[in-house]
């Protein structure tokens, strides 16, 4: 593959990845976000911001790594052995790694392996939060080949601390970022989710069974939301933990486009994933110049 890359005025360096089939990934420092994902046939499936400011700003984080914790802390709180912790968030609940997050953090890069057939860049970061405990020393690490990407996360720290990070990329196996996703079906392997208070908390798991969460069989996306917010206001469409059923080899989530035919196949050794549908959308311009 051919790497080149660019390097804008705020500090941030883009990586871009290009694969003789046309394929190009391109990765930034800033927070070692997923930009852009163009599949070889010429469909943009990951949405990106068009100004490189915005990604150094709170908002939708796309494509960003988010963290240390990357799921909400009632009351932006928590306790290890018994000392009491608390952070600074402007969101009512503790969320994406708050002011401190890893998304807003530059990363140092460097390429592992680079030919036709694999990609190998890591991303490197020494995270020091003053409102948490021990110095933690991050690297995220992409391995690209066609059709396909993984990400691995290592941490270690000096002290225990919580760590949940997560990549907040959107997906559009349309490339149509301006049109609802009405034709995107998703399978979940997960016969529980985690229910959601007013406050957007996590308060008890329950079982798919007879409910708008069950996708242990293809349902269409936007069908599932309509319903959940006739009962669930608050989410205005998917933003729950889903528990997985297990099987760490195969593919726990399958998202497919009855439109593009194509198919994104992933696996997780997380215990879970949070699966959200753009309920709260701003209005910035992507990368593809259509609004979010």
């Amino acid at each position: 593959m051919i790497i080149s890359h660019h390097n804008y005025s705020n500090g941030t360096k883009e990586l871009i990845i290009r694969h003789s089939s046309g394929q190009e990934i391109r990765l930034l420092s800033i927070g070692a976000t997923l930009r852009r994902w163009l599949t070889d046939d010429g469909i943009d499936i990951v949405a990106g911001y068009d100004s490189m400011d915005d990604y150094g700003l709170p908002g939708m984080f796309l494509g960003t790594n988010v963290g240390l914790v990357a799921g909400r802390l009632e009351n932006s709180q928590f306790s290890i052995h018994g000392k009491h912790y608390q952070l600074h968030s402007h969101s009512e609940s503790f969320l994406h790694g708050g002011d401190e997050s890893i998304a807003f953090r530059q990363f140092d890069d460097s390429i592992v392996k680079n030919d036709e057939d694999e990609t190998i860049i890591e991303f490197r970061h020494t995270y020091q939060n003053p409102l948490l405990p021990g110095i933690q020393t991050l690297l995220i690490t992409y391995f690209i080949k066609l059709n396909q990407l993984s990400v691995i996360y290592d941490v270690t720290s000096t002290e225990p601390c919580l760590c949940n990070i997560t990549n907040h990329s959107y997906f559009n196996l349309e490339g149509t970022f301006h049109k609802p996703i009405e034709n995107h079906i998703l399978w979940l392997s997960a016969s529980n989710v985690v229910e959601v208070d007013d406050r957007m908390i996590g308060r008890i798991i329950l079982p798919v069974e007879n409910t708008p969460f069950d996708f242990t069989q293809s349902s269409i996306i936007m069908d599932r939301v309509n319903e959940i917010k006739k009962s669930h206001s608050k989410t205005k469409g998917i933003d729950h933990f889903f528990v997985l059923n297990g099987d760490k080899k195969n593919p726990t989530i399958k998202l497919s486009s009855t439109t593009s035919r194509k198919t994104l196949s992933i696996t997780t050794d997380y215990p879970g994933v949070t699966v959200y549908t753009t309920n709260y959308p701003s209005l910035k311009k992507l990368h593809n110049h259509y609004p979010v």
